[in-house]
């Protein structure tokens, strides 16, 4: 889409304003490694952060991805979150998926992908869609502790955190390590 704000080009000076899609892009990137054990059974969870630098604020053009490598005995007993910078908002990537199959391994949920996580099965390697959205209010039953509002609007700079909690008690796990990539479009000066 171009604009002019001026009816007459000859001679008139003219201000253009416009994108296009998919063309001007930022992409911020971060990983963590923190062997965090996965509290069972209880609402508390784990938490683990990234800090990203950029520029922007996350909307429904945007391309999050997150790579998870989880050791679990029961994936059907985790539910994880990615939660923006101070608590702005709060995307579903996976909740009670894999029946009592084992493990995340290499699993990159894409908000542009087009197989739902819900759709694969343990070790869940590959990329998969997380099954919220950037414009939905989250499903987070219990787990107060997480914003109630949907991802979109955040901003690309700051602490992003991924929780993860274990619903079910008996089975033990591990976040190994994530990471995150945000993918902005727009027009960036």
């Amino acid at each position: 889409n171009v604009t002019n704000s001026s009816p007459d080009c000859a001679g008139n000076d003219i201000d253009i304003t416009g994108s296009v899609a998919g063309v001007s892009q930022f992409t911020s990137a971060g990983n963590a490694a923190p062997s965090l054990a996965i509290p069972d059974g209880i609402t508390t969870g784990t938490s683990s952060s990234i800090n990203l630098t950029g520029i922007g604020n996350i909307d429904t053009t945007s391309i999050i991805a997150v790579t998870l490598n989880i050791t679990h005995t029961s994936d059907a007993d985790l539910d994880i979150y990615l939660v923006g910078p101070g608590n702005c908002g709060t995307l579903e990537l996976t909740t009670d998926n894999g029946s009592t199959d084992d493990n995340y391994t290499n699993t990159i949920l894409n908000t542009s992908a087009a197989t739902l996580i819900s759709d694969g099965s343990p070790p869940f390697t590959g990329t998969f869609k997380p099954e919220g959205t950037i414009t939905a209010v989250p499903n987070i039953s219990v787990y107060t502790s997480l914003p109630t509002m949907a991802i979109e609007g955040c901003p690309v700079s700051g602490e992003w955190k991924l929780r993860v909690f274990d619903d079910f008690a008996g089975d033990i796990g591990t976040l190994n390590n994530w990471a995150l990539s945000l993918t902005i479009n727009g027009v960036f000066t």
